[in-house]
């Protein structure tokens, strides 16, 4: 059986890739986030608790092991061709945690898997981040000082991401084959990621759909000012940080968590009532944006980072970075060349 192993990068396109797995009518065997129904739940608490979130000196390595390898056995019987993990957080972990995933899922994958990495340019990437803390976690803070916010983080925060080359190292010092793939080429052609993973024989018949999940500029724009404007607070209690996942789990549990439950729809509802509201106001206010802009001490910290990554990038992966928009180097000239007399 072979294997396909997608890590994110989160904003880019992972929630449509995981829609397209779950759509997906082949013989492929999907395992990650969204309803597997179709998937053992000993298998799926397996991927979910003890894979991807126990610290190592809890993990029980061999549990994890059986409980895998009785989940593939039970694929192959089925007719499985293809296991397919897929989890945008991977790569997100601070620290030492995605080495130490990357660990724990080489022991678990097929022998024959490839891993799938699809990068965003990073300011691009930043932005979206920034939009979607302002949607989903009430974030008042300008662009500028959530992009310091995050630089001070370092590797506890969105910086791991935007260290492609590390990503893709880490990646690649575990699994032989490995795939990057680019945001920016797959809103140009949705079969982007069809035709890199049939050049190492897996088919999946689902279409990547074109939609974005993300609000527009224009929209967060809005949505920022009536957020700002009504005074209430989204952010709910951090401590508790709720995913559209854990939503599922409260739901098949409500006698017990209802009212964690009751307090987590009262602040969907109001998101989703902002967002209604900000859709409405773009028809009379459509040429608006938030506000980007970054200060001169931002840019002198962030941006030698990045051409530092991307020209790296461009020298071992030989992406064309620069025709999609990434931050490079200016081309050094030549010198002129010296004549004997």
């Amino acid at each position: 059986m072979k294997g396909l192993l997608h890590i994110g990068m989160p904003t880019a396109r992972a929630s449509a890739i995981r829609d397209m797995f779950l759509a997906d009518k082949s013989n492929n065997f999907y395992l990650g986030k969204g309803p597997t129904s179709h998937v053992p739940s000993q298998v799926q608490f397996a991927l979910e608790t003890e894979l991807l979130q126990i610290p190592s000196y809890h993990y029980n390595s061999d549990l994890v092991a059986t409980v895998f390898r009785l989940g593939l056995e039970s694929a192959a019987e089925n007719g499985a061709d293809v296991l397919i993990v897929s989890d945008d957080n991977i790569v997100s972990q601070s620290g030492d945690g995605y080495d130490s995933h990357m660990t724990r899922l080489k022991a678990v994958m097929p022998e024959d898997t490839v891993v799938v990495l699809v990068i965003r340019e990073q300011l691009d990437f930043l932005r979206a981040s920034y939009k979607h803390a302002l949607v989903h976690d009430g974030l008042r803070a300008s662009f500028d000082n959530f992009v310091k916010y995050q630089l001070l983080r370092g590797s506890k925060g969105l910086m791991s991401c935007l260290d492609h080359v590390s990503l893709a190292g880490v990646a690649a010092a575990h699994f032989h084959k490995l795939e990057i793939v680019l945001y920016e080429d797959l809103a140009a052609n949705p079969r982007a990621l069809h035709d890199v993973l049939e050049g190492h024989g897996i088919e999946v018949d689902a279409e990547l759909t074109d939609v974005e999940n993300e609000l527009s500029d224009a929209e967060a724009y809005h949505f920022q000012r009536l957020y700002l404007r009504q005074g209430i607070d989204l952010s709910g209690d951090r401590s508790l940080a709720f995913g559209s996942d854990d939503m599922t789990t409260l739901e098949a549990n409500r006698p017990i968590f209802d009212d964690l439950l009751q307090a987590e729809e009262v602040r969907v509802g109001s998101i989703m009532a902002l967002v209604g509201a900000a859709k409405e106001a773009l028809k009379n206010e459509p040429d608006v944006s938030l506000d980007y802009s970054l200060s001169e001490q931002t840019e002198a910290l962030l941006f030698p980072f990045l051409l530092q990554v991307n020209k790296r990038m461009v020298d071992i992966m030989g992406l064309p970075l620069e025709a999609r928009g990434y931050m490079l180097p200016e081309a050094e000239e030549a010198a002129p060349a010296e004549l004997d007399s």
